[in-house]
Protein backbone atom coordinates (compact mmCIF):
# COMPACT_ATOMS: atom_id res chain seq x y z
CA UNK A 1 0.00 0.00 0.00
CA UNK A 2 1.87 3.04 -1.28
CA UNK A 3 -0.17 4.97 -3.84
CA UNK A 4 -3.44 6.59 -2.84
CA UNK A 5 -6.16 8.32 -4.80
CA UNK A 6 -8.28 10.41 -2.44
CA UNK A 7 -11.44 12.31 -3.29
CA UNK A 8 -13.99 14.41 -1.43
CA UNK A 9 -17.51 15.01 -2.68
CA UNK A 10 -18.96 18.35 -1.63
CA UNK A 11 -22.17 20.26 -2.16
CA UNK A 12 -23.63 23.56 -0.87
CA UNK A 13 -24.52 23.50 2.83
CA UNK A 14 -26.14 25.89 5.28
CA UNK A 15 -22.93 25.70 7.33
CA UNK A 16 -19.90 24.55 5.38
CA UNK A 17 -17.74 21.79 6.88
CA UNK A 18 -15.35 21.35 3.94
CA UNK A 19 -12.49 23.32 5.49
CA UNK A 20 -12.66 21.33 8.75
CA UNK A 21 -12.73 18.12 6.71
CA UNK A 22 -9.68 19.14 4.66
CA UNK A 23 -7.75 20.24 7.75
CA UNK A 24 -8.43 16.94 9.45
CA UNK A 25 -7.50 14.95 6.36
CA UNK A 26 -4.19 16.83 6.05
CA UNK A 27 -3.34 16.07 9.68
CA UNK A 28 -4.21 12.43 9.04
CA UNK A 29 -1.68 12.24 6.17
CA UNK A 30 -3.51 13.21 2.96
CA UNK A 31 -2.71 16.78 1.89
CA UNK A 32 -3.85 16.79 -1.74
CA UNK A 33 -7.25 15.19 -2.21
CA UNK A 34 -9.25 15.85 -5.36
CA UNK A 35 -12.46 17.80 -4.85
CA UNK A 36 -15.72 16.96 -6.61
CA UNK A 37 -18.06 19.97 -6.38
CA UNK A 38 -21.70 19.26 -7.10
CA UNK A 39 -23.31 22.68 -7.43
CA UNK A 40 -22.07 26.06 -6.22
CA UNK A 41 -20.08 24.85 -3.23
CA UNK A 42 -17.36 27.24 -2.06
CA UNK A 43 -13.77 26.04 -1.76
CA UNK A 44 -11.88 27.63 1.19
CA UNK A 45 -9.15 30.04 0.05
CA UNK A 46 -6.42 27.94 1.66
CA UNK A 47 -7.40 25.00 -0.52
CA UNK A 48 -8.06 26.66 -3.88
CA UNK A 49 -4.87 25.03 -5.20
CA UNK A 50 -6.40 21.54 -5.00
CA UNK A 51 -7.46 19.76 -8.17
CA UNK A 52 -11.21 19.96 -8.56
CA UNK A 53 -14.05 18.86 -10.77
CA UNK A 54 -16.95 21.29 -10.69
CA UNK A 55 -20.47 20.81 -12.00
CA UNK A 56 -22.49 24.01 -11.99
CA UNK A 57 -25.74 22.09 -12.09
CA UNK A 58 -26.19 19.55 -9.32
CA UNK A 59 -26.63 15.91 -10.31
CA UNK A 60 -27.34 14.54 -6.82
CA UNK A 61 -25.49 12.48 -4.24
CA UNK A 62 -25.39 9.07 -5.92
CA UNK A 63 -24.34 10.24 -9.42
CA UNK A 64 -21.75 12.52 -7.80
CA UNK A 65 -20.34 9.57 -5.84
CA UNK A 66 -20.28 7.26 -8.87
CA UNK A 67 -18.75 9.84 -11.22
CA UNK A 68 -16.13 10.73 -8.62
CA UNK A 69 -15.05 7.09 -8.49
CA UNK A 70 -14.81 6.98 -12.29
CA UNK A 71 -12.69 10.15 -12.43
CA UNK A 72 -10.39 9.00 -9.64
CA UNK A 73 -9.63 5.82 -11.60
CA UNK A 74 -9.06 7.82 -14.79
CA UNK A 75 -6.73 10.32 -13.10
CA UNK A 76 -4.86 7.75 -10.98
CA UNK A 77 -5.04 4.43 -12.84
CA UNK A 78 -2.08 3.00 -10.90
CA UNK A 79 -3.39 3.73 -7.41
CA UNK A 80 -3.40 0.90 -4.88
CA UNK A 81 -6.45 2.29 -3.07
CA UNK A 82 -9.24 4.74 -3.84
CA UNK A 83 -10.63 6.57 -0.81
CA UNK A 84 -13.78 8.64 -1.25
CA UNK A 85 -15.16 10.79 1.56
CA UNK A 86 -18.01 13.20 2.06
CA UNK A 87 -17.23 16.80 2.96
CA UNK A 88 -18.66 16.54 6.48
CA UNK A 89 -16.25 13.92 7.81
CA UNK A 90 -13.54 14.28 10.43
CA UNK A 91 -10.73 11.70 10.30
CA UNK A 92 -8.72 10.31 13.18
CA UNK A 93 -5.89 12.82 13.03
CA UNK A 94 -3.99 12.56 16.30
CA UNK A 95 -1.44 10.45 14.46
CA UNK A 96 -0.97 9.61 10.79
CA UNK A 97 -4.02 7.57 9.89
CA UNK A 98 -2.47 7.09 6.46
CA UNK A 99 0.61 5.34 7.88
CA UNK A 100 -1.57 3.12 10.03
CA UNK A 101 -3.78 2.08 7.13
CA UNK A 102 -0.77 1.38 4.93
CA UNK A 103 0.30 -1.17 7.53
CA UNK A 104 -3.06 -2.90 8.07
CA UNK A 105 -4.77 -2.86 4.66
CA UNK A 106 -6.20 -5.13 3.65
CA UNK A 107 -7.56 -6.81 6.81
CA UNK A 108 -9.08 -9.91 5.15
CA UNK A 109 -7.62 -12.79 3.18
CA UNK A 110 -8.34 -10.86 0.01
CA UNK A 111 -8.79 -7.14 -0.68
CA UNK A 112 -12.31 -5.93 0.04
CA UNK A 113 -14.30 -2.78 0.64
CA UNK A 114 -13.34 -0.92 3.82
CA UNK A 115 -15.54 1.56 5.67
CA UNK A 116 -13.80 4.02 7.98
CA UNK A 117 -17.15 5.03 9.48
CA UNK A 118 -19.00 2.73 11.92
CA UNK A 119 -22.26 3.63 13.66
CA UNK A 120 -23.08 0.39 15.48
CA UNK A 121 -22.99 -0.30 19.21
CA UNK A 122 -20.33 -3.02 19.35
CA UNK A 123 -17.34 -2.00 21.49
CA UNK A 124 -15.03 -4.87 20.57
CA UNK A 125 -11.95 -3.01 19.36
CA UNK A 126 -10.24 -4.04 16.13
CA UNK A 127 -11.10 -4.86 12.54
CA UNK A 128 -14.33 -6.71 11.84
CA UNK A 129 -15.87 -8.28 8.77
CA UNK A 130 -19.48 -7.29 8.10
CA UNK A 131 -21.84 -10.20 8.71
CA UNK A 132 -24.84 -8.88 6.83
CA UNK A 133 -25.66 -5.94 9.10
CA UNK A 134 -25.03 -2.49 7.61
CA UNK A 135 -23.89 -0.11 10.34
CA UNK A 136 -22.42 2.75 8.33
CA UNK A 137 -23.30 5.38 5.80
CA UNK A 138 -21.35 6.52 2.75
CA UNK A 139 -19.13 8.91 4.71
CA UNK A 140 -15.75 7.22 4.06
CA UNK A 141 -15.02 4.19 1.88
CA UNK A 142 -11.72 2.71 0.69
CA UNK A 143 -11.80 0.59 -2.47
CA UNK A 144 -8.91 -1.66 -3.52
CA UNK A 145 -7.96 -1.05 -7.15
CA UNK A 146 -9.65 -4.17 -8.50
CA UNK A 147 -12.80 -3.65 -6.45
CA UNK A 148 -13.00 -0.01 -7.57
CA UNK A 149 -12.94 -1.05 -11.22
CA UNK A 150 -15.51 -3.77 -10.62
CA UNK A 151 -17.72 -1.17 -8.95
CA UNK A 152 -17.71 1.42 -11.75
CA UNK A 153 -18.11 -1.21 -14.50
CA UNK A 154 -21.02 -2.98 -12.83
CA UNK A 155 -24.07 -2.76 -15.08
CA UNK A 156 -26.55 -2.33 -12.24
CA UNK A 157 -24.51 0.47 -10.67
CA UNK A 158 -24.35 2.42 -13.92
CA UNK A 159 -28.06 1.90 -14.52
CA UNK A 160 -28.93 3.20 -11.06
CA UNK A 161 -26.69 6.21 -11.65
CA UNK A 162 -28.53 7.03 -14.87
CA UNK A 163 -31.88 6.66 -13.08
CA UNK A 164 -30.91 9.17 -10.40
CA UNK A 165 -31.08 12.94 -10.45
CA UNK A 166 -30.90 15.88 -8.11
CA UNK A 167 -34.60 15.41 -7.38
CA UNK A 168 -34.67 11.60 -7.40
CA UNK A 169 -32.61 10.68 -4.34
CA UNK A 170 -31.10 7.20 -4.38
CA UNK A 171 -29.45 6.27 -1.05
CA UNK A 172 -25.77 5.40 -1.52
CA UNK A 173 -25.38 2.98 1.44
CA UNK A 174 -28.24 0.76 0.29
CA UNK A 175 -26.85 0.58 -3.27
CA UNK A 176 -23.37 -0.34 -2.08
CA UNK A 177 -24.76 -2.90 0.36
CA UNK A 178 -26.77 -4.53 -2.42
CA UNK A 179 -23.72 -4.56 -4.66
CA UNK A 180 -21.25 -6.12 -2.20
CA UNK A 181 -23.80 -8.78 -1.25
CA UNK A 182 -24.53 -9.58 -4.89
CA UNK A 183 -20.87 -9.74 -5.84
CA UNK A 184 -19.68 -11.53 -2.70
CA UNK A 185 -17.19 -8.80 -1.80
CA UNK A 186 -15.86 -8.76 1.74
CA UNK A 187 -16.59 -5.58 3.68
CA UNK A 188 -14.54 -4.53 6.71
CA UNK A 189 -14.81 -1.82 9.34
CA UNK A 190 -12.87 -0.70 12.40
CA UNK A 191 -14.01 -0.29 16.01
CA UNK A 192 -13.76 2.43 17.19
CA UNK A 193 -14.76 4.33 14.07
CA UNK A 194 -11.83 6.00 12.32
CA UNK A 195 -13.98 8.89 11.08
CA UNK A 196 -16.82 10.95 12.50
CA UNK A 197 -19.72 12.74 10.83
CA UNK A 198 -19.34 16.42 11.76
CA UNK A 199 -21.99 18.33 9.82
CA UNK A 200 -25.23 19.14 11.59
CA UNK A 201 -27.28 19.05 8.39
CA UNK A 202 -27.58 16.41 5.74
CA UNK A 203 -26.37 17.04 2.22
CA UNK A 204 -29.52 15.34 1.00
CA UNK A 205 -32.12 16.10 3.60
CA UNK A 206 -31.44 19.75 4.41
CA UNK A 207 -31.94 20.29 8.12
CA UNK A 208 -31.94 16.64 9.22
CA UNK A 209 -30.00 16.54 12.47
CA UNK A 210 -27.04 14.20 12.88
CA UNK A 211 -27.96 11.26 15.07
CA UNK A 212 -28.54 7.53 15.07
CA UNK A 213 -27.12 5.86 11.99
CA UNK A 214 -25.47 9.12 10.84
CA UNK A 215 -23.14 9.35 13.87
CA UNK A 216 -20.35 7.11 15.13
CA UNK A 217 -21.09 6.19 18.73
CA UNK A 218 -17.38 5.64 19.41
CA UNK A 219 -14.86 7.68 17.44
CA UNK A 220 -11.15 7.04 17.92
CA UNK A 221 -10.26 10.68 17.31
CA UNK A 222 -11.88 12.32 20.32
CA UNK A 223 -14.92 10.90 22.05
CA UNK A 224 -15.12 13.96 24.29
CA UNK A 225 -15.61 16.48 21.50
CA UNK A 226 -18.90 17.77 20.19
CA UNK A 227 -18.67 16.94 16.51
CA UNK A 228 -21.77 18.57 15.15
CA UNK A 229 -22.54 22.23 14.86
CA UNK A 230 -25.14 23.29 17.44
CA UNK A 231 -24.97 19.89 19.16
CA UNK A 232 -23.93 19.14 22.71
CA UNK A 233 -23.09 15.88 24.42
CA UNK A 234 -25.95 16.18 26.90
CA UNK A 235 -28.75 16.45 24.33
CA UNK A 236 -31.90 14.31 24.26
CA UNK A 237 -34.34 14.31 21.31
CA UNK A 238 -37.45 15.45 23.20
CA UNK A 239 -39.05 16.38 19.86
CA UNK A 240 -39.23 12.72 18.83
CA UNK A 241 -41.79 12.08 21.56
CA UNK A 242 -44.48 14.77 21.38
CA UNK A 243 -47.32 14.96 23.86
CA UNK A 244 -50.84 14.69 22.48
CA UNK A 245 -52.69 17.98 22.27
CA UNK A 246 -55.30 16.92 24.83
CA UNK A 247 -52.56 16.26 27.41
CA UNK A 248 -50.18 19.10 26.52
CA UNK A 249 -51.31 21.89 28.86
CA UNK A 250 -51.49 19.58 31.86
CA UNK A 251 -48.16 18.03 30.88
CA UNK A 252 -46.38 21.40 30.72
CA UNK A 253 -47.91 22.42 34.05
CA UNK A 254 -46.58 19.27 35.75
CA UNK A 255 -43.11 19.72 34.23
CA UNK A 256 -42.87 23.30 35.47
CA UNK A 257 -44.00 22.24 38.92
CA UNK A 258 -41.42 19.46 38.87
CA UNK A 259 -38.55 21.72 37.81
CA UNK A 260 -39.43 24.17 40.58
CA UNK A 261 -39.55 21.37 43.14
CA UNK A 262 -36.24 19.87 41.96
CA UNK A 263 -34.49 23.15 42.73
CA UNK A 264 -35.20 22.49 46.42
CA UNK A 265 -34.20 18.80 46.43
CA UNK A 266 -30.95 16.89 46.90
CA UNK A 267 -30.22 13.74 44.91
CA UNK A 268 -27.63 10.98 44.70
CA UNK A 269 -27.20 9.36 41.28
CA UNK A 270 -25.73 5.85 41.16
CA UNK A 271 -24.41 3.81 38.24
CA UNK A 272 -22.44 0.63 37.61
CA UNK A 273 -19.82 0.44 34.85
CA UNK A 274 -18.13 -2.39 33.02
CA UNK A 275 -16.23 -1.51 29.84
CA UNK A 276 -18.43 1.53 29.33
CA UNK A 277 -15.73 3.91 28.09
CA UNK A 278 -17.30 4.76 24.68
CA UNK A 279 -20.55 5.87 26.34
CA UNK A 280 -19.10 7.76 29.31
CA UNK A 281 -18.51 11.22 27.75
CA UNK A 282 -22.19 11.57 26.92
CA UNK A 283 -23.32 9.93 30.17
CA UNK A 284 -21.15 12.34 32.16
CA UNK A 285 -22.44 15.37 30.24
CA UNK A 286 -26.05 14.26 30.64
CA UNK A 287 -25.62 13.57 34.34
CA UNK A 288 -24.08 16.97 34.99
CA UNK A 289 -26.94 18.62 33.12
CA UNK A 290 -29.45 16.57 35.11
CA UNK A 291 -27.70 17.18 38.42
CA UNK A 292 -27.71 20.94 37.82
CA UNK A 293 -31.51 20.83 37.97
CA UNK A 294 -31.30 20.02 41.71
CA UNK A 295 -30.34 22.05 44.77
CA UNK A 296 -27.47 19.64 45.47
CA UNK A 297 -26.25 16.36 44.01
CA UNK A 298 -23.74 13.56 44.34
CA UNK A 299 -22.79 11.11 41.57
CA UNK A 300 -21.55 7.68 42.67
CA UNK A 301 -20.19 5.20 40.11
CA UNK A 302 -18.90 1.71 40.78
CA UNK A 303 -16.58 0.15 38.22
CA UNK A 304 -16.22 -3.61 38.16
CA UNK A 305 -13.05 -4.92 36.54
CA UNK A 306 -13.30 -2.96 33.30
CA UNK A 307 -10.62 -4.04 30.86
CA UNK A 308 -10.79 -0.84 28.80
CA UNK A 309 -10.08 2.67 30.12
CA UNK A 310 -13.43 3.15 31.84
CA UNK A 311 -11.80 3.59 35.23
CA UNK A 312 -9.33 6.16 33.91
CA UNK A 313 -12.18 8.25 32.54
CA UNK A 314 -14.06 8.05 35.83
CA UNK A 315 -10.98 9.12 37.80
CA UNK A 316 -10.40 12.04 35.42
CA UNK A 317 -14.03 13.07 35.86
CA UNK A 318 -13.64 12.86 39.64
CA UNK A 319 -10.60 15.15 39.45
CA UNK A 320 -12.57 17.95 37.80
CA UNK A 321 -15.84 17.46 39.72
CA UNK A 322 -15.59 16.97 43.47
CA UNK A 323 -19.20 15.77 43.61
CA UNK A 324 -18.30 12.59 41.72
CA UNK A 325 -17.21 9.52 43.68
CA UNK A 326 -15.62 6.48 42.00
CA UNK A 327 -15.82 3.11 43.71
CA UNK A 328 -14.47 -0.28 42.62
CA UNK A 329 -15.46 -3.87 43.21
CA UNK A 330 -12.54 -6.24 42.87
CA UNK A 331 -13.69 -9.83 42.96
CA UNK A 332 -12.03 -13.16 42.15
CA UNK A 333 -13.19 -14.05 38.68
CA UNK A 334 -15.00 -16.65 36.80
CA UNK A 335 -15.37 -16.09 33.08
CA UNK A 336 -17.55 -13.03 32.31
CA UNK A 337 -19.90 -15.30 30.37
CA UNK A 338 -20.85 -17.09 33.57
CA UNK A 339 -24.29 -15.58 34.00
CA UNK A 340 -24.88 -16.20 37.70
CA UNK A 341 -21.48 -14.79 38.56
CA UNK A 342 -22.13 -11.70 36.44
CA UNK A 343 -25.48 -11.11 38.17
CA UNK A 344 -23.88 -11.53 41.59
CA UNK A 345 -21.25 -8.96 40.65
CA UNK A 346 -23.93 -6.53 39.48
CA UNK A 347 -25.91 -6.97 42.69
CA UNK A 348 -22.81 -6.33 44.79
CA UNK A 349 -21.93 -3.25 42.74
CA UNK A 350 -25.44 -1.89 43.22
CA UNK A 351 -25.15 -2.45 46.96
CA UNK A 352 -21.69 -0.87 47.09
CA UNK A 353 -23.24 2.30 45.64
CA UNK A 354 -26.27 2.07 47.93
CA UNK A 355 -24.19 1.56 51.07
CA UNK A 356 -21.85 4.40 50.13
CA UNK A 357 -24.74 6.81 49.64
CA UNK A 358 -26.33 5.83 52.95
CA UNK A 359 -23.03 6.23 54.78
CA UNK A 360 -21.85 9.48 53.21
CA UNK A 361 -24.93 11.20 51.76
CA UNK A 362 -27.85 10.25 53.97
CA UNK A 363 -29.01 13.87 53.77
CA UNK A 364 -30.26 13.49 50.17
CA UNK A 365 -33.96 13.28 49.42
CA UNK A 366 -33.85 10.87 46.48
CA UNK A 367 -31.60 8.24 44.92
CA UNK A 368 -31.49 7.66 41.16
CA UNK A 369 -30.21 4.37 39.78
CA UNK A 370 -28.86 4.48 36.22
CA UNK A 371 -28.09 1.86 33.56
CA UNK A 372 -24.98 2.88 31.61
CA UNK A 373 -26.37 1.02 28.58
CA UNK A 374 -28.89 3.82 28.04
CA UNK A 375 -26.82 5.12 25.12
CA UNK A 376 -29.47 7.49 23.82
CA UNK A 377 -29.94 9.28 27.12
CA UNK A 378 -33.07 10.14 29.05
CA UNK A 379 -35.78 12.75 28.89
CA UNK A 380 -35.04 15.71 31.16
CA UNK A 381 -38.63 16.85 30.76
CA UNK A 382 -39.77 13.37 31.73
CA UNK A 383 -37.75 13.38 34.94
CA UNK A 384 -39.15 16.81 35.80
CA UNK A 385 -42.62 15.38 35.12
CA UNK A 386 -41.93 12.66 37.70
CA UNK A 387 -40.97 15.21 40.35
CA UNK A 388 -44.05 17.24 39.49
CA UNK A 389 -46.15 14.24 40.48
CA UNK A 390 -46.77 13.35 44.13
CA UNK A 391 -47.42 10.24 46.21
CA UNK A 392 -44.88 7.74 44.93
CA UNK A 393 -42.04 5.69 46.37
CA UNK A 394 -40.41 4.49 43.15
CA UNK A 395 -40.75 5.69 39.55
CA UNK A 396 -39.13 3.78 36.70
CA UNK A 397 -38.63 4.86 33.12
CA UNK A 398 -40.36 3.98 29.89
CA UNK A 399 -37.30 2.29 28.38
CA UNK A 400 -37.29 2.20 24.58
CA UNK A 401 -35.12 0.72 21.86
CA UNK A 402 -35.34 0.58 18.09
CA UNK A 403 -37.25 -2.29 16.59
CA UNK A 404 -34.92 -4.67 14.80
CA UNK A 405 -37.48 -4.77 11.99
CA UNK A 406 -40.19 -2.26 11.17
CA UNK A 407 -43.69 -3.62 11.74
CA UNK A 408 -46.85 -2.40 10.10
CA UNK A 409 -48.94 -0.28 12.43
CA UNK A 410 -46.12 0.19 14.95
CA UNK A 411 -43.69 3.01 15.54
CA UNK A 412 -39.90 2.79 15.30
CA UNK A 413 -39.46 2.18 19.06
CA UNK A 414 -40.49 -0.70 21.29
CA UNK A 415 -40.69 -1.00 25.06
CA UNK A 416 -37.51 -2.52 26.46
CA UNK A 417 -37.18 -3.43 30.12
CA UNK A 418 -36.11 -7.07 29.89
CA UNK A 419 -37.03 -8.80 33.17
CA UNK A 420 -37.60 -5.73 35.34
CA UNK A 421 -41.09 -4.86 34.11
CA UNK A 422 -43.90 -6.61 35.95
CA UNK A 423 -47.32 -4.99 35.49
CA UNK A 424 -50.18 -5.15 37.94
CA UNK A 425 -52.58 -8.02 37.32
CA UNK A 426 -55.36 -5.60 36.40
CA UNK A 427 -53.37 -3.44 33.97
CA UNK A 428 -55.70 -1.97 31.38
CA UNK A 429 -55.95 -3.65 28.00
CA UNK A 430 -55.57 -0.21 26.41
CA UNK A 431 -51.93 -0.19 27.57
CA UNK A 432 -50.97 -3.59 26.15
CA UNK A 433 -51.18 -4.28 22.41
CA UNK A 434 -52.04 -7.56 20.70
CA UNK A 435 -48.40 -8.70 20.93
CA UNK A 436 -48.32 -8.15 24.68
CA UNK A 437 -46.16 -5.03 24.34
CA UNK A 438 -46.61 -2.01 26.59
CA UNK A 439 -47.64 0.95 24.42
CA UNK A 440 -48.03 4.30 26.17
CA UNK A 441 -47.53 7.93 25.24
CA UNK A 442 -45.93 10.97 26.80
CA UNK A 443 -48.34 12.91 28.97
CA UNK A 444 -50.32 9.90 30.19
CA UNK A 445 -50.65 9.40 33.97
CA UNK A 446 -48.17 7.27 35.89
CA UNK A 447 -48.92 3.54 35.70
CA UNK A 448 -48.95 1.45 38.88
CA UNK A 449 -46.71 -1.62 38.49
CA UNK A 450 -45.20 -4.36 40.62
CA UNK A 451 -41.76 -3.60 39.21
CA UNK A 452 -40.03 -1.65 36.46
CA UNK A 453 -36.67 -0.03 35.76
CA UNK A 454 -36.35 1.00 32.11
CA UNK A 455 -32.79 2.26 32.39
CA UNK A 456 -33.33 4.86 35.12
CA UNK A 457 -35.35 4.61 38.33
CA UNK A 458 -35.91 7.18 41.08
CA UNK A 459 -36.32 6.15 44.73
CA UNK A 460 -37.23 8.04 47.87
CA UNK A 461 -34.27 7.76 50.23
CA UNK A 462 -36.42 5.83 52.70
CA UNK A 463 -36.74 3.02 50.14
CA UNK A 464 -32.99 2.59 49.90
CA UNK A 465 -32.71 2.71 53.68
CA UNK A 466 -35.33 -0.03 54.02
CA UNK A 467 -34.07 -2.64 51.54
CA UNK A 468 -30.99 -3.69 49.62
CA UNK A 469 -30.42 -5.52 46.36
CA UNK A 470 -30.28 -9.30 46.57
CA UNK A 471 -29.08 -11.98 44.17
CA UNK A 472 -31.98 -13.03 42.00
CA UNK A 473 -33.02 -13.42 38.38
CA UNK A 474 -33.38 -9.64 38.29
CA UNK A 475 -32.05 -7.44 41.07
CA UNK A 476 -34.66 -4.73 40.43
CA UNK A 477 -37.59 -7.14 40.77
CA UNK A 478 -36.17 -8.58 44.00
CA UNK A 479 -35.69 -5.09 45.45
CA UNK A 480 -39.21 -4.03 44.50
CA UNK A 481 -40.71 -7.22 45.93
CA UNK A 482 -39.04 -6.47 49.25
CA UNK A 483 -40.13 -2.84 49.16
CA UNK A 484 -43.74 -3.82 48.57
CA UNK A 485 -43.53 -6.30 51.44
CA UNK A 486 -42.33 -3.47 53.69
CA UNK A 487 -45.16 -1.18 52.62
CA UNK A 488 -43.36 0.87 49.96
CA UNK A 489 -45.86 -0.20 47.34
CA UNK A 490 -46.33 3.04 45.41
CA UNK A 491 -44.23 1.86 42.45
CA UNK A 492 -44.94 3.42 39.07
CA UNK A 493 -43.80 3.59 35.47
CA UNK A 494 -43.89 7.10 34.02
CA UNK A 495 -44.67 7.11 30.27
CA UNK A 496 -43.08 10.58 30.04
CA UNK A 497 -39.82 9.54 31.71
CA UNK A 498 -38.30 8.09 28.54
CA UNK A 499 -34.90 6.40 28.39
CA UNK A 500 -33.38 5.34 25.07
CA UNK A 501 -31.27 2.22 24.80
CA UNK A 502 -29.98 3.46 21.43
CA UNK A 503 -29.12 6.91 20.08
CA UNK A 504 -31.87 8.90 18.45
CA UNK A 505 -32.60 8.46 14.76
Amino acid sequence: MQRWSVGITTTPRRQSTLEDCLDSLARAGWENPRLFLDGSARVPARYEHLCATWREGRVGAWPAFYLAMVEMILHDPNADAYMLLQDDVMAHDRESLREYLEQVLWPGYRPGLVSLFYTGHDTTAGWHRADGNWDWGAQAFIFPAGVARAFVTDVEMSRSMLAASGENHIPIPELIFEWVMRRGIETWYAIPSLTQHIGNTSTIWGNAAISGGRRANWFSGSTESEFAVEEDLSSFPEELFPCKKEHSSRYVEIIERGRKRMRDLRVAICGVCHNARPALPRIAARLERLAAMFRDFRIVFCDHQSSDVTREFLYDWQQVNDRVDVLTLEMPGRPPSYVDHAKANLVQCRNVCRDYVLEHYAHVDYVMVLDTQVLGGWSFDGIAHTFGTHDWDVVGSYGLRYRSMRQEGKGPFEHFDEQSFQPQDDIGTDLIDFDGELVVERGQPLISVKSCFGGLAIYRLACMQAAEYVGAECEHVALHDELRRLGFDRIFLNPSQIALYAPSC
